[in-house]
């Protein structure tokens, strides 16, 4: 029997499958001023439920203002050809910049 104490507690349904969003596709500038339009897919799963309520307010709007702004950062600091060349490498440091923004929470 759980008890919740509504001036105190709140009641939290959280899924723990892996679920999945898309990163609107947006325009940057890369760092030879070559304006480029990229989009992502994010797919990510909840391992801490109780981290996850006490770490964020609201982890669907920190995602993706997180995914948003990494992919513009690392966008940011190469060539258009870099861009169309390293697709792969660019992913993985994708994953990589967000799995340590969310490590956290």
């Amino acid at each position: 029997m759980v008890f919740i104490l509504p001036c105190i507690d709140r009641y939290e349904k959280v899924d723990l499958r892996t679920k999945a969003f898309n990163v609107a596709p947006q325009e940057c500038l890369t760092r030879d001023q070559a304006l480029v339009s990229i989009g992502a897919m994010v797919y990510y799963k909840i391992n801490n439920p109780i981290q996850m309520v006490t770490g964020v307010q609201n982890v669907m709007h920190a995602m993706r203002a997180l995914a948003h702004t990494t992919l513009q950062n690392i966008l940011r600091d190469r060539t258009l050809g870099q861009v169309e060349n390293e697709t792969l490498a660019i992913g993985d440091e994708f994953q990589m910049f967000l799995q340590e923004g969310v490590r956290s929470w």
